[in-house]
């Protein structure tokens, strides 16, 4: 086995992984046991992976496509981890997510009407903010509504207006329950006592609080779709769903009851994925330029050459805004928004740089190691769009160890969409606004909170429209 600490009885090394930064702790880790090292942690034996060559690698190996068994993922899916697309593994998850990604490009992925949808989002965004011109505001949870429902209405058929007060709690929740739960620590994770409230009590109960509130929605959903569902015809993703659960057999994760199970764990892991991720991206882009208005003037002038004021930003204009393009490659680098990746599972007895991994036990490929390996980037806590560039500056430069998006089977499912609306929100909010940090802003170092996800500390920007 890879070296590591030494840990407790019981809890092993969780007590490194709830400090105040758990991913500072793992460097340390690095910096004294190597580039693969390991530790037990409560009831899980964890080998953290930090070469991105090895990363890469072994992200694509079939003996790590498993997901952790935790309590806390169990009791998300209603007592059984194997539903859903996102933590689940084996069987079950090969077959929802080639019918997830079969269904989410049928009902829009890649497609111009999912364009137009983020078009018009991104509109109705742009008119809230002129609401806020010259005030301080702060972004956190200002993105989550616009991009949760370009997906919301490939999934449902349905879309929310940005001041609907059942989208604006229910956006408070996600906020809430993944700065508590997902963002507090890694290590909560691991440890059964958890669950019963011993530790954590407070996270678990905004976690039980917020699946609640998502359930009532999510069950809505699936209600009235079933009520109204015509056989043959159907209008969105929720209806393509109930079409194979009718034509399933009992072999399949589709039959039945399970069927109708795995239609809930589906569209909770597509609402958590649409509500946060890509908004706080959009959090990082917008820090990011407050606080290099270098950069983000030579994106603006990018943008009026090639597109100008008169229109919104289009996907064809991709190719054309090549620094634009740089711009988010450095954000999804800095930023690395999963560092250490969903948690994988080795499905076998293996290895990883020859090191014994065995079946069962938990693994962290590092995301933040490949994108801040000094070797390999030279200067990788500088934000310097112009590492994604060639010498003419015309052309992207492909960079292997940049997988915002993590590598291979369990490649995020979302990613086209992630894309998309990055691109035509970051360009579209350019192209309208200069954003400044507020004054008074006490973030002044860029780093993100320790976690499952990071998300920047809490800031403020002031916002100029452009004339």
């Amino acid at each position: 086995m890879a070296p590591g600490p030494y840990g407790l009885p019981v809890v092993g090394s969780l007590f490194h992984l709830v400090k105040e930064n758990a991913i500072d702790e793992l460097q340390k880790y690095k910096a004294k046991y190597g580039k693969v090292f390991s530790f037990a942690a409560g009831d899980f034996y964890v080998t953290v992976v930090t070469d991105y060559r090895l990363i890469i690698d072994n992200l694509k190996k079939e003996e790590f496509q498993g997901r952790p068994d935790f309590e806390l993922w169990k009791d998300r899916n209603s007592g059984n981890k194997n539903r859903g697309v996102l933590l689940c593994d084996g069987p079950v998850w090969q077959e929802q997510r080639r019918f997830v990604l079969k269904g989410l490009r049928d009902f829009g992925f890649g497609k111009e009407s999912m364009e137009g949808m983020l078009i018009h989002e991104l509109q109705d965004l742009q008119n809230a903010l002129r609401m806020d011109i010259g005030h301080p505001v702060d972004l956190s949870g200002v993105f989550n509504a616009s991009v949760l429902n370009s997906l919301w209405h490939i999934v449902t058929g349905n879309r929310f207006e940005l001041n609907d007060p059942t989208l604006k709690n229910l956006i408070t929740l996600v906020i809430d329950n993944v700065r508590e739960m997902l963002i507090t620590t890694p290590a909560l994770f691991f440890y059964r006592p958890v669950k019963y409230g011993l530790i954590g009590r407070e996270m678990f109960n905004g976690s039980v609080k917020f699946r609640e509130h998502v359930r009532i929605l999510l069950q809505k959903v699936i209600d009235d779709h079933w009520n109204s569902y015509q056989e043959g015809e159907a209008r969105d993703f929720v209806d393509a769903y109930i079409q194979q659960i009718k034509a399933s057999s009992d072999k399949s994760s589709f039959y039945s009851e399970e069927g109708k199970q795995n239609l809930y764990s589906v569209l909770l892991d597509l609402f958590l994925a649409g509500a946060e991720t890509t908004s706080t991206t959009l959090q990082w882009a917008m820090l990011y330029m407050s606080h290099n208005t270098h950069v983000q003037k030579k994106v603006q002038e990018e943008i009026d050459s090639i597109v100008g004021r008169s229109r919104p930003p289009s996907r064809g204009d991709k190719s054309k805004l090549v620094y634009l393009e740089a711009v988010l490659n450095e954000v999804h680098r800095m930023a690395s928004l999963i560092p250490v990746s969903v948690y994988h599972k080795a499905i076998k007895d293996t290895e990883i740089g020859g090191y014994f991994v065995p079946n069962n036990s938990v693994v962290f490929f590092s995301i933040y190691d490949a994108h801040h390996d000094a070797g390999y980037w030279g200067d990788p806590n500088q934000f310097r769009p112009e590492r994604f560039l060639d010498k003419s500056g015309t052309k992207l430069i492909r960079h292997e160890p940049l997988i915002p998006f993590s590598s291979g089977k369990r490649q995020c499912l979302g990613e086209t969409l992630a894309r998309d609306t990055l691109f035509l929100f970051f360009a579209g909010l350019l192209q309208a606004f200069t954003f400044e940090i507020d004054p008074a802003c006490s973030n002044t170092d860029l780093k993100g909170t320790p976690s499952f996800i990071s998300s920047p500390k809490p800031f403020k920007v002031v916002l100029k429209e452009r004339k």
